[in-house]
Order: C-alpha cells, then structure tokens, then sequence
C-alpha cells in the first residue's frame, strides 16, 4: 500500500477542511498575553511529548525496536508510537498553519493559531529529541 499518498490525501484533507471551516473564536486575551502563552505552551508541549514518548519506551504493546518516522510506513501502527506521533504532530502543524493563514488573509492575526504552531513544532522537536534519548530502541537501519 502506498502510504505515502495516504498520508498526503489525510494532510491535504486536514489544510482543506480547515480552510473551509474557520472561523476564529474572540478570545479575551491581549496580545501580549497570547505571546507569553507561547512560553508556556513550548515547554510544556516538548515536556508532555517526551512524556509520552518515554511511556511508550517501556510500554509492553510498544515494539521492542522502534523505526524512524517515515512518509513511507503506516501512520496507525501504534505499536511504532514515534511513526503515530510523527503523523499527528503534521496533522496540527497544518491545521494551525492554515488558521494562521486564513486569519491573516481575513485581515486579523489569530494569536491561537500561533499556540496551535509552537505546539506542533515542539512535537517535531520532541519526536527528533526521542531518537537521542531513546536511541537504544531503535534499530541500527530503519526499512
């Protein structure tokens, strides 16, 4: 199967449905307040991903040998938790980038959207960060 052009069509999905449904929320908070919330938000999301990721080093259902993420393999394959990871991770980055697109477009800066960013480039920190730190379940060559 070709999971690379699932994991496309899913993505593409994801930006287009976001798209079609925006619909910024009024919020009460002051810029300001939005941006400290990104100092909050980065550290918090890289800590509760690495979190995550660590149960799942000595979670039993998990495979004894993780592979690298990869466009290439199954994105369901919950006993290869980083691959699962790696694809939801996307699934938000897209999501928030096309808020933030869409909010610039219609002529107002949805801060939100800058949250939903950080939090998903903090995934993508924290899914590189596991292959260090949990370097020894990971096989010498991935397929």
């Amino acid at each position: 199967m070709n999971w690379r052009f699932i994991r496309i069509a899913i993505i593409f999905g994801v930006g287009l449905l976001s798209a079609t449904n925006y619909t910024p929320v009024v919020t009460s908070l002051t810029q300001s307040e939005l941006v400290k919330s990104l100092f909050f938000a980065v550290p918090a999301a890289l800590l509760g991903f690495l979190l995550v990721i660590g149960f799942q080093a000595v979670n039993p259902f998990s495979d004894k040998v993780w592979i690298e993420p990869s466009w290439d393999i199954n994105p369901f394959t919950l006993s290869q938790p980083l691959v699962c990871f790696d694809f939801l991770v996307w699934f938000v980055i897209v999501q928030a980038l096309v808020h933030l697109i869409a909010s610039i477009i219609q002529g107002d800066l949805y801060g939100l959207s800058l949250v939903g960013m950080a939090v998903g480039l903090s995934g993508l920190l924290a899914v590189r960060l596991a292959r260090i730190l949990f370097r020894h379940k990971f096989r010498e060559k991935s397929i």
